[in-house]
């Protein structure tokens, strides 16, 4: 009895190192834990299996749709003329070398609360995005030595300029309820998860 308490210990002791140590991994790759979280979310919003780490997508449908995954956080940055504008980075949408296979881009973005009216569900905590590989590929702004694939737009609609930018909000921007129409089970009712509840 002692000996298997001990064992029991000893494996739970390992198994709590290890999350510690994946815990400290995303504490210092925020970008990783947002891109985890944006898996999380719309595999459970439309109801879809999520895949292992290395799979060259990251959730498969029940309709076997391939979905790729990206999720970004609100990044600030300061213009030279001294303005404030926030923006959503997603980086290597395509994997890198552009290995990943998949059917549908899903670009998921924390709401920026100031231009909440402008976007197409106003009551959702994120923004979402659903492109094809095609679409992604004429998009995207190339890294250096192009092994980088970058989508990135500022956060409000009406001050877009750029063509690809204004192709995303006016043409690509979807909802909650348009994924889940797309993609889902819609024979059972979903939850959105708040952002506190994605790191769990």
């Amino acid at each position: 009895m002692i000996a298997t308490l001990d064992a029991k210990n000893a494996r739970l002791e390992g198994e709590v190192c290890g999350l510690k140590e994946q815990i400290e991994v995303l504490k210092h790759h925020p970008t990783l834990a947002a891109g985890l979280a944006g898996e999380r979310l719309i595999s459970k919003l439309v109801r879809g299996k999520l895949t292992a780490f290395v799979c060259d997508h990251d959730v498969v449908t029940e309709k076997g749709k391939l979905l790729e995954i990206k999720r970004s956080n609100l990044s600030i940055k300061y213009q030279k003329n001294g303005v404030l504008t926030h923006r959503w980075t997603w980086r290597h949408v395509l994997g890198n070398g552009g290995k990943k296979k998949f059917h549908r881009l899903i670009l998921v973005g924390d709401v920026d609360g100031r231009y909440r009216k402008l976007y197409n569900d106003p009551k959702s905590p994120y923004v979402f995005f659903d492109l094809s590989r095609r679409t992604a590929e004429r998009l995207m702004q190339k890294g250096r030595e192009g092994r980088e694939g970058v989508i990135q737009i500022i956060t409000n609609p009406d001050r877009v300029t750029a063509t690809g930018a204004r192709e995303l909000f006016c043409q690509f921007q979807t909802t909650l309820r348009e994924l889940e129409r797309r993609y889902g089970d819609l024979t059972s009712p979903i939850r959105l998860l708040p952002r506190k509840e994605l790191g769990k």
